[in-house]
């Protein structure tokens, strides 16, 4: 059996600051994943396009939203990305995390996106169960280039176990969680959060970055390099 869902947009946060916790896809009702805001702060002055998200690497500054139907509709195909300001970088075998639907409960183990130091070089990661009690091996990106104060666009995409890194529309390596071509992440209930590392009560790694415009979608948008978007997103 299969479902044909409506939407490919899941969640879109544009976090201007007149609705800064509304998700601007095109659900609704309890599958429309709104933000709680845990001390975040509006910004209006270092934006990609309308507005942005200042997290400051402070273990009470994220937002998260519900787990919903909607959000369990990305276990074999989706796309995660967002324009991210650094205002510094991770110290050495450190993390920032930038998205995360991470429980430290088996069986309920979920994913995370972030931006990894590794001997002086930065790189992409994703790390996901497949069962819900362990974690698979980290994939990670080739390096990338990362300063402070310069807005990138991170994407990540996850193709039935294939796992594709992609920094201002340049594919930037990748790699395999299972088997490519018929692996399903584990469908976690767990809570999404933005800017931080989501295992309750122990969190360990936090973004010090500004966010803006951060879509997770229910399927691959990107197989090849392409032109990083010029223009906040609209759900689809």
């Amino acid at each position: 059996t299969w479902t044909q869902e409506a939407y490919n947009t899941i969640v879109l946060y544009h976090f201007d600051s007149a609705a800064p916790t509304t998700d601007s896809s095109s659900y609704t009702g309890a599958n429309n994943s709104v933000l709680t805001d845990y001390s975040t702060a509006n910004e209006s002055s270092t934006v990609k396009f309308a507005q942005s998200r200042n997290f400051t690497a402070a273990s009470s500054t994220y937002m998260s939203a519900a787990n919903n139907s909607a959000q369990g509709t990305t276990t074999s195909t989706f796309t995660i990305e967002a324009w991210v300001n650094f205002k510094t970088r991770p110290a050495s075998n450190g993390d920032y995390m930038v998205i995360a639907e991470k429980s430290a409960a088996s069986p309920n183990l979920g994913w995370q996106f972030a931006l990894k130091k590794q001997s002086n070089k930065y790189y992409m990661t994703f790390n996901a169960s497949i069962n819900g009690t362990s974690y698979a091996t980290e994939v990670k990106s080739n390096n990338i280039t990362v300063s402070t104060g310069t807005w990138y666009h991170l994407a990540i995409t996850f193709n039935k176990g294939t796992v594709e890194f992609f920094r201002d529309g340049t594919q930037k390596g990748g790699g395999t969680i299972g088997v490519a071509g018929s692996t399903t992440l584990f469908n976690s209930t767990a809570t999404l959060e933005i800017g931080r590392d989501s295992v309750p009560g122990t969190p360990t790694s936090y973004l010090n970055a500004y966010l803006d415009d951060l879509r997770i979608s229910q399927v691959v948008r990107w197989t090849n390099n392409f032109t990083a978007p010029a223009s906040a997103y609209n759900p689809d």
